[in-house]
Formats: structure tokens, C-alpha cells, sequence
């Protein structure tokens, strides 16, 4: 009996979207190492978009802090 192989990538990109309440943003996209923690690598995807975030403009339609 014949056996089928799949091939499995090493890296995958998935889309990540934040969401407070009944805001969601666009965060980006991040690319997961299969052979990495995935926490680690969601932390520090996360750690970069605050980075982004401080250095941003408010963005604040409505005006209040």
C-alpha cells in the first residue's frame, strides 16, 4: 500500500486582529515558526505592535484622553 506524504511548512502567516470592546484593529500579520514556541512568538509580536502604538498618534476622534 501506496503512503501519501503532506507537506507541512515550516512557517505559517495568519492574520491578527485586536479587539476591545466593540473596536477591532488591524494588527498586522504574523508569521509563526513551527518549530518555536508559540507563545513567545505572539508575545513578542504583541510587545512590537505596543512599541508601534507608542510611538503612533493618539488617534483619538472624539478628543478626551
Amino acid at each position: 500500500m501506496a503512503t501519501a506524504t503532506i507537506a507541512v511548512p515550516a512557517e505559517v502567516e495568519l492574520p491578527v486582529r485586536i479587539s476591545v470592546g466593540e473596536h477591532t484593529a488591524e494588527a498586522g500579520t504574523i508569521t509563526l515558526d513551527r518549530g518555536q514556541p508559540v507563545g513567545e512568538q505572539i508575545a513578542e509580536f504583541l510587545r512590537a505592535v505596543a512599541d508601534e502604538m507608542e510611538t503612533a498618534d493618539d488617534g483619538n476622534e472624539d478628543g478626551e484622553d
